[in-house]
């Protein structure tokens, strides 16, 4: 079973834009308000997941994407703003309302790959419920393989939806209004900062006083988000200056937060789409044009102005290669996993054998080197299945607009998984979406 999702000519001109502008200015107050008002964050959260079942129900597929991708923008802002929900509230939350849509259209069925994905990772459950207390088991359990959970959910959900041009692009707009929120958590921490020191490391002050990681990935994806739609949306001519500018919003803030990833996930992501893009020649020249647009307003004014705001330590910066202790991480991984060849140490139990390798007690960083030392064999089996998912859905593409956007997502799903472990429901999300059937193109 599979539901075309296609917004009407009506909406996409009139009512769908004024929502939209009205939506996305409409995140600036709220940060101010999801900080400063007790339970604002929590209700906000509450409210989202409560209108996300509601359209599940009413078996509203193009709601439930709109929803969903909002949840994913969200997660981040919650987690900064405080929010007293539990850490895995993002994708929980994206979970059961894809879990209840897929229920009630009465087909919950993913797609193999992923199953052969996630059921090798269940056995090793028992290493953890063995070692540890049963609280702290759950805890660990649900905090490193919920992101695992969300791949198959969203993959479940995706697989049996066409998703049009426009409502990919309206999922972008979803996606990034909570960005502006996260964007007016960063400018408050500024303003009342007495001063900020810039060095070559990630600054939280500059990140709204949260994990300049998460901040800096959030941003990135969503300034390669307006990338996708300058490549897509070519005939909304007066909206192209505000998705400029909004991809150069993005990829600034991304930017003060010294956390590289973010500005790599943006770059490679972008690349990856125009790569794949395809098209007739008129439409390769008009993307070699926005290219080098996109760079000379990188390379001559957003960096610069960033770069003159740090005092010439981004440059120093993006320049450092080092990778920030994540290689040390990695190499403890695999050590553990060589001590533990077939089953591994158990999900979450890695960080206790790693100070034992020249690493610290930390959570993964690395999801496919996690994979390796808590799972085992498994775990490299399941990492082969991710590898055959990402090869099969760009193989099956059929369009140039479908090819690109499944570059672009599962490049920036790969880079964020090398880095941040699968920590948010991004990742899941962005390989979930790469499984959704293709609307048939009208023309490049």
């Amino acid at each position: 079973m599979s539901v075309l999702l296609k917004t009407s000519q009506k909406t996409k001109q009139s009512n769908g834009k004024s929502f939209i502008w009205g939506f996305l200015l409409l995140h600036i107050p709220l940060a101010y308000l999801l900080r400063t008002v007790s339970f604002a964050a929590e209700a906000h959260a509450l409210l989202t997941l409560g209108v996300g079942l509601w359209f599940a129900l009413q078996g509203k597929a193009e709601k439930v994407v709109f929803t969903t991708a909002y949840v994913v923008g969200c997660e981040v802002l919650w987690r900064a703003a405080g929010a007293s929900i539990f850490w895995e509230f993002g994708k929980y939350a994206v979970g059961l309302i894809l879990l209840v849509y897929l229920l009630r259209i009465r087909d919950i069925r993913p797609p193999l790959l992923t199953v052969l994905f996630f059921v090798p990772l269940l056995p090793t459950i028992m290493i953890t419920l063995d070692s540890l207390p049963l609280s702290e088991a759950r805890e660990e359990i649900s905090f490193n393989l919920s992101g695992a959970l969300s791949v198959l959910l969203c993959a479940a959900f995706f697989s049996k939806v066409v998703l049009s041009r426009s409502t990919l692009k309206h999922s972008a707009w979803f996606y990034s209004a909570p960005l502006l929120g996260i964007i007016g958590f960063q400018l408050l921490s500024i303003a009342s900062a007495e001063i900020i020191r810039f060095t070559d490391e990630s600054n939280f002050v500059t990140s709204g006083g949260f994990g300049p990681n998460q901040v800096s990935s959030i941003l990135g994806i969503g300034a390669m988000a307006m990338f996708l739609l300058l490549l897509w949306d070519r005939k909304s001519k007066k909206v192209r200056p505000f998705q400029y500018s909004l991809f150069i919003l993005f990829l600034s803030f991304c930017a003060l937060t010294f956390s590289r990833n973010g500005v790599y996930l943006a770059v490679l992501g972008s690349t990856a789409a125009l790569v794949f893009s395809g098209g007739s020649v008129k439409h390769r020249v008009q993307n070699a044009f926005l290219v080098g647009a996109t760079a000379l307003l990188v390379l001559f004014v957003v960096f610069p102005w960033v770069n003159s705001l740090t005092n010439g330590m981004l440059q120093a910066r993006l320049l450092d290669l080092q990778l920030s202790g994540r290689d040390q991480i990695a190499l403890a991984d695999l050590r553990i996993w060589q001590d533990n060849i077939w089953f591994g140490v158990g999900p979450g139990m890695a960080k206790n054998y790693r100070a034992l390798y020249d690493s610290s007690r930390v959570a993964a960083h690395t999801e496919i080197t996690r994979l390796l030392a808590e799972h085992g064999f498994l775990g490299l089996f399941s990492l082969l299945m991710l590898v055959a998912m990402s090869f099969r859905n760009i193989a099956r593409a059929r369009t140039s607009l479908t090819r690109s956007t499944r570059a672009a997502l599962l490049m920036t799903f790969w880079i964020y998984i090398a880095a941040n472990a699968m920590r948010l429901v991004l990742p899941g999300y962005l390989m979930g979406m790469t499984f959704s059937q293709e609307e048939t193109e009208t023309g490049d």
